[in-house]
């Protein structure tokens, strides 16, 4: 029903019945008729006076007449990929909330609600110390059913690791290969393995 062919259809219909010097009424009425009788859901067919020409009832398919396609909104995700660099050895962790990509492992991850992320100041709040400046590696938009997600991926090396949190686990470079992996972070390992 959302088909401007559909749209043209029915107005093309309701000129041809309704009474021009009635066409407030005529509009509340079918107004009426959707809000008490034919609704979305469980229709009143049985006090419908125009059942005996409704194509959906003579069929059985008021469950699913009149059909609207549901357009659902895409969300938009920034996620901020840190790969800590020392010796050869980064961090990654495993994706445990019910959520894109559960059990998966990833580089740690920083979330917001824009791309507005400072890098730099973000380091420096965490008093994390830098061997080198920070530097964005790659990014990236990958699209999923309802959701987009901008991915930046930044190297980061560092004297000494962070603290790790629980889910967080120290590896070697090459053995990232060994680890399930979302499909933006495997491409991501193989731009490590070549640099």
């Amino acid at each position: 029903i959302a088909l401007g062919s559909t749209r043209k259809e029915v107005e093309d219909f309701c000129s041809q019945v309704m009474p021009p010097q009635a066409a407030g009424e005529f509009n509340q009425a079918m107004m009426e008729m959707g809000a008490t009788c034919c609704t979305p859901s469980h229709p009143a067919c049985e006090e419908c006076p125009f059942s005996p020409h409704c194509f959906a009832f003579l069929h059985d398919k008021t469950d699913f007449l009149p059909f609207k396609e549901i357009h659902l909104k895409t969300k938009k995700r920034y996620f901020h990929y840190l790969i800590f660099l020392h010796n050869n050895h980064t961090l990654i962790q495993k994706r445990t909330k019910s959520d894109i990509w559960k059990n998966l492992y990833e580089f740690p991850l920083i979330e917001s609600t824009d791309n507005q992320f400072n890098i730099t100041n973000y380091l420096k709040n965490q008093n994390i110390r830098c061997a080198e400046p920070p530097a964005l590696l790659w990014e990236t938009k990958h699209l999923l059913t309802h959701q987009t997600i901008y991915a930046q991926f930044y190297i980061i090396s560092v004297h000494a690791f962070p603290d790790l949190s629980s889910q967080q686990r120290c590896v070697e470079i090459p053995n990232l290969a060994n680890f399930a992996v979302s499909k933006i972070t495997e491409q991501v390992i193989g731009l490590l393995s070549k640099a």
